[in-house]
């Protein structure tokens, strides 16, 4: 029998006859959640995108070079620093081949080649304390190599070669040869650190100046580093290799130096302090008619193959120049100053004269039975203002200073003017780290304080000791434009045209004249300090100085002379030496004078 089936709604389908209540019917879903839905759906997409950007875009380099890594090799090769020529073109350093030690870190983890390193390491000389310092000292998420040790031997470059292990590499190198005569004035380098490669200075395998002129004009010396990249497979397997870039040399640098003169300079001061059982001393030339500075010489110096040591040595302080960074109290060099100052002043006249009974006796106000006593070297009689300075009289320079019973003088507010007008309480400005400035009297002693500051400190000011301090450098330079008319040129190691002048003080000319002639007396008169020069066949103006140190326990030597004199169109030099510590004050410094300015007259004027 057929059935007959009825048609089912979909009404039907879905009543609920069970509901309590037919009256409910379907609601529509909120729109917001498909807008929180859709802002959800946003927001992590752009977590994804921004991850992606993030180490594609700003560590793209990074993970790149990372990957790069983890199959390929990338060899460094280091560039050759430029030259630096004295005046002549003759080299004051030159770059040595030799071969460097380097680290892959990447090696060292992957192929578990640690322990083996460190032992091979140890056998050549770099302990696993400083295996470890060097590393905490380099960036091992971004160096691919990592200089373990420079300048290795040979012999220890084939022991590394032949041991297999690929984290060492053995790497071609450059390393800096000077004389020790130049150390002070090259300067020494070393690799970059990490705080300098951290912010972007410099690559981790960068060479870099660190004093002298090495460090002045370092980026001009520092060259550009090249690549060379050994491509292999997922083995390890070589497949080729290629340069990615040239090694850039750095540019060459010529100076005013005179290397023959400089060499001599340094063998005659390293003499005479040896012989004086002393290592401390510097000495300088400069050319008085334009600044150029002819050589720089500090003692003791230092050596590539002693550097560490040096470095360490806080005594001697090898590192330090003491030309451009120390300061001393002149002593009777500064009184060719202090003459022009009462020249100009009017508080003498070239001819006047002043007794020196060998010591000046001043009241004591706190002990009338105590005078306070400033002592002469020696009684000198009466003295004028060339026998002053030829002699080197402290009495006269006490009164033309600070003055004595009817003698005015200078007082110290002038006599810092004047110190001012020669540019000792400034840098030179010589193209050179380190320089210092002068220190002169301060001014809260004698201008804020003045019931503190008494005739004897004046006294004391005057002859180039107590509360001044200057830089060897700027003392030179300042004698040099006594001697050359007025002209106070900021010194220069390289040359430049025209010559800078710091400060034009030829009204002081007539002053000048009359000074220089006390200077010459000073070689030329049997009774002057340098007399030990009258031998060389042209007119030197110096003057000597003794200064007293360390409470009067020691005692510093100093000579500044210069010649020929009057200037011409033939070559001229300025010479200062200084001996620390010396036994017999001024007398200590003029041999190495003599020899100096004798060997410059042979050589380069006569």
């Amino acid at each position: 029998m057929k059935r007959e089936y009825k048609e089912i709604t979909f009404d039907q389908v879905t009543f609920n006859p069970a509901s309590p209540d037919l009256s409910i019917k379907e609601q529509p879903l909120d729109s917001r959640i498909f807008r929180l839905a859709v802002a959800g759906f946003l927001v992590v997409i752009a977590v994804v995108l921004s991850g992606v950007f993030f180490l594609g875009t700003v560590k793209g380099d990074f993970y790149r070079n990372r990957s790069f890594a983890n199959v390929n090799k990338i060899l460094i090769q280091p560039a050759p620093r430029g030259i630096i020529f004295d005046r002549y073109g003759k080299p004051l350093v030159s770059n040595v081949p030799s071969l460097a030690l380097h680290l892959r870190p990447l090696d060292l983890v992957k192929n578990n080649e640690l322990e083996p390193a460190l032992s091979l390491l140890e056998s050549v000389g770099l302990s696993r304390a400083d295996f470890y310092r060097i590393l905490e000292e380099n960036d091992l998420q971004t160096n691919d190599l990592i200089v373990l040790k420079k300048d290795i031997s040979n012999s220890e470059a084939i022991k590394i070669a032949s041991s297999g292990l690929s984290s060492l590499v053995v790497v071609h190198d450059f390393k800096r040869a000077f004389h020790p005569a130049f150390s002070h004035l090259v300067g020494y380098t070393n690799l970059s650190t990490r705080k300098e490669v951290g912010a972007g200075s410099f690559s981790s395998m960068d060479t870099v100046g660190r004093s002298g002129l090495e460090k002045y004009y370092d980026g001009r010396l520092r060259g550009a580093n090249g690549k060379t990249v050994i491509y292999q497979n997922a083995k390890g397997e070589k497949l080729e290799e290629r340069a990615a870039s040239e090694p850039k040399v750095g540019e060459d640098l010529t100076t005013t130096v005179d290397a023959e003169f400089q060499e001599y300079f340094y063998r005659r001061l390293d003499q005479r302090l040896k012989s004086l059982g002393r290592s401390r001393g510097a000495g300088m030339a400069i050319n008085p008619q334009n600044g150029e500075v002819l050589a720089m010489i500090s003692m003791p110096g230092f050596s590539p193959t002693n550097l560490a040591e040096a470095l360490r040595d806080e005594i001697d302080r090898p590192i330090s120049n003491r030309l451009a960074s120390g300061l001393y109290s002149p002593g009777s060099t500064i009184k060719p100053i202090i003459a022009v100052a009462a020249l100009k002043e009017e508080i003498v006249t070239p001819a006047d004269k002043i007794f020196s009974s060998g010591q000046i006796e001043l009241p004591n106000p706190y002990y009338p039975d105590k005078p306070s006593i400033f002592k002469d070297w020696k009684a000198h009689g009466w003295v004028d203002l060339y026998s002053a300075i030829a002699r080197s009289s402290n009495v006269y320079f006490y009164e033309v200073g600070g003055g004595f019973e009817g003698q005015q003088g200078l007082g110290i507010a002038k006599i810092r003017e004047y110190f001012s007008l020669f540019g000792l309480d400034k840098k030179t400005g010589l193209a050179f780290p380190g320089e210092a400035n002068g220190s002169l009297v301060p001014e809260k002693d004698w201008k804020k304080e003045r019931s503190n500051w008494r005739v004897g400190d004046t006294y004391n000011v005057s002859i180039g000791q107590g509360k001044m301090l200057v830089t060897p450098i700027g003392l030179l330079n300042a004698i040099a434009s006594i001697v050359n008319g007025g002209e106070l040129y900021k010194p220069s190691l390289v040359p430049t045209s025209p010559s800078k002048i710091l400060k034009d003080n030829s009204y002081l000319k007539p002053q000048f004249d009359e000074v220089v002639k006390g200077m010459l007396d000073t070689v030329s008169k049997p009774y002057g300090s340098a007399y030990l020069l009258r031998d060389i066949p042209m007119k030197i103006a110096a003057k000597t100085g003794s200064v007293q140190i360390d409470n009067n326990t020691k005692t510093n030597a100093l000579f500044v002379g210069c010649g020929p004199i009057p200037l011409a169109d033939k070559p001229s030099v300025c010479v200062l030496v200084l001996v620390e510590d010396a036994k017999e004050g001024s007398l200590n410094a003029l041999p190495i004078a003599y020899d100096v300015m004798k060997w410059y007259y042979e050589n380069r004027i006569k």
